[in-house]
């Protein structure tokens, strides 16, 4: 496994080191470090993830210090290919760029040191440029920041929103809420206390998802969004500001707000619930929605089958809740989250780096799972590619050398 990860991360590295270049390094005295600019030039690309291949490979070593610790993406103090897959991820704005901060003795600790774990901590707020956002938040148990956890960001109904100090918890009694501590797979749980479902709320949203990933151990692959009912009026409209951010969306007993197109472009999936006869939106308002974001998908250039993978309708009729017990339709919406299927269908959803991969190198050679005849040494790396005013035509073709290491001609 670790081969093939080498190979595959040595492969992304080589596209992306083909279209980038070499950057020298500079002085770095005055300027904000990031994570991941291991020859700290002040640019994070595929230079940095093959210095990082090479020193797992133990082909040559990173110097001491600064570069080191900026190579250590996931903070478990180990420099591996995982670290240059991060980065790579990173370069293609898979992932948030983190600024890096010496510590010092003045430096507090990482917001997910010392905390609880396997229970709600309450009363958090966030002074965000949106103003405060007042939120709960779940850290599993036996929490590891080294490791990386799922997270999902869920927004309760009306009940559940901000109202002032006596209103702090109300969110944690809603099941869309709570029933995501429960899942077998340990998971990082968000849930904040917006004031309204406007623009605001929304950017609050974003906010507390940008925060929670910078500075908790998040996959940032499989980040999801969950609302209902008012909580599903200001997803809606983070799904139209930034639907990047979420592998997939639960859609509950709500209204569409946000724009259709971006959740689209940005392949994240979505499943809408509503009742058939919900009272406050009606089941037309969920069939709305299905309609515009399958046209969004299609534009997208989504085929028929891939629109059934990222998009999912469910109107249950009156038998459905009735047989349950439930006589209210709207309130009894929140049946929706406890449906086990529901659930896996959200999570098994991922944005995986190797979207960022032309589809021709996704394929590993057949011969890479036989052991070599002899042991080699890599000394040149090579790139076809083409020349940047004639590359979407790919009429003027360019071989670049990168990094000073060879994997033979690509």
């Amino acid at each position: 496994m670790k081969r093939k990860l080498l190979y595959c991360v040595m492969v992304l590295a080589g596209a992306l080191c083909a279209c980038s270049g070499i950057n020298k390094v500079s002085e770095a005295k005055d300027r904000q470090m990031i994570y991941g600019d291991v020859n700290e030039d002040g640019t994070v690309n595929a230079t940095d993830a093959l210095a990082v291949l090479r020193h797992a490979a133990k082909l040559e070593n990173l110097q001491e210090g600064l570069s080191s610790k900026l190579a250590d993406m996931d903070g478990n103090a180990e420099i591996t290919a995982a670290d240059a897959l991060d980065i790579l991820q990173t370069a293609a704005k898979l992932q948030p760029q983190r600024v890096y901060e010496e510590a010092s003795e003045d430096t507090e600790p990482a917001p997910d040191v010392n905390v609880p774990t396997g229970e709600w901590i309450r009363g958090n707020i966030l002074d965000g440029a949106e103003g405060q956002v007042h939120y709960s938040y779940y850290l599993p148990e036996g929490y590891d920041r080294t490791k990386k956890y799922p997270m999902i960001m869920t927004l309760p109904g009306y009940g559940g929103m901000w109202f002032g100090e006596d209103s702090e918890g109300n969110n944690l009694r809603e099941t869309g809420v709570s029933i995501w501590t429960q899942e077998q797979e340990p998971m990082i749980v968000v849930s904040p206390q917006v004031t309204d479902w406007q623009d605001t709320s929304a950017r609050q949203t974003i906010e507390l998802t940008e925060y929670f990933i910078e500075n908790y151990a998040v996959d940032t692959r499989r980040v999801y969004g969950a609302g209902y009912s008012a909580g599903g009026e200001t997803m809606s409209r983070v799904m139209g500001m930034r639907p990047e951010l979420f592998a997939a969306y639960l859609h509950g007993s709500s209204q569409w707000d946000g724009a259709f197109a971006p959740a689209a472009q940005s392949n994240t999936a979505v499943y809408i619930f509503m009742a058939e006869h919900d009272e406050y939106y009606g089941s037309q308002k969920a069939q709305d929605a299905y309609d515009g974001l399958l046209a969004a998908y299609q534009d997208a250039g989504k085929s028929p089958e891939e629109t059934q993978s990222y998009l999912q309708l469910w109107i249950p009729d009156d038998a459905y809740f009735q047989s349950r017990g439930i006589t209210n339709y709207h309130g009894g919406g929140t049946i929706l989250f406890e449906d086990a299927s529901v659930r896996a269908w959200l999570l098994s959803k991922s944005r995986e780096a190797e979207d960022a991969v032309p589809k021709e190198l996704k394929v590993i050679p057949e011969a890479y799972y036989s052991p070599a005849e002899r042991q080699g040494t890599l000394v040149d790396l090579y790139y076809d590619t083409y020349e940047s005013f004639s590359y979407a035509e790919k009429t003027q073709s360019l071989q670049k050398t990168c990094g000073g290491v060879s994997a033979g001609r690509i």
